[in-house]
């Protein structure tokens, strides 16, 4: 019925599908906890067109306005002191931030607000990552798509590194699997670097 050469072309095939299977399967982090988002209890926060922030009440939202302004892009404009807060500020930053990380990935899925957690130094960061996953580890920041937030510190967080997590946000959000790991970092490594492009 089949030749040697077609039945081993269907062999090959199930295979590479079993991979790829397995591959999109197991690339994604679960969280330990299948309730809500750990809490946000004792943290500030605002909402702009596309996140919901949390922040620490004592942060230097000054200090996190230059972090996230740091890239010169095409729809910067002088600050308006006086007309906006600083808060108002850094939500449009990152409201424009995302806009043009959806151009570059040339993605625009409809997603709720993601919420962005910014704790005060890498240590509160890092343990929020034991909570969620009850493993150690040391970032700068991470993406949990259970929970739709980004969560960085104010030591880290800078408008690279916030955009990096935009990526995984708009790509996990975008494709009906999410993709594996390395998929999703070597195209928010290209948004890095086409983001003034």
């Amino acid at each position: 019925m089949f030749n040697d050469r077609a039945f081993l072309k269907i062999v090959a095939s199930l295979i590479i599908t079993a991979l790829l299977s397995l591959a999109l399967s197991s690339s994604v982090i679960f969280a330990l906890d299948d309730e809500a988002l750990p809490d946000n209890e004792g943290w500030s926060s605002v909402e702009s067109n596309f996140f919901v922030l949390y922040y620490d009440p004592s942060a230097n939202l000054e200090d996190l306005e230059r972090e996230l302004t740091k890239r010169p892009l095409y729809f910067d404009q002088q600050a308006r002191y006086g007309e906006v807060t600083t808060i108002e500020e850094i939500c449009q930053r990152l409201d424009k931030l995302y806009n043009r990380v959806q151009d570059v990935l040339d993605m625009h899925p409809k997603t709720p607000r993601i919420k962005i957690k910014i704790f005060r130094d890498r240590d509160g960061l890092n343990g929020e990552f034991v909570k969620i996953f009850d493993k150690q580890g040391d970032f700068k920041s991470f993406y949990v798509y259970k929970y739709n937030t980004i969560y960085t510190s104010e030591s880290d967080i800078e408008d690279s590194v916030i955009i990096h997590e935009m990526a995984h946000a708009i790509i996990d959000h975008y494709f009906s699997v999410i993709p594996p790991e390395t998929v999703g970092e070597i195209l928010a490594a290209y948004v890095d670097a086409h983001l003034e492009g």
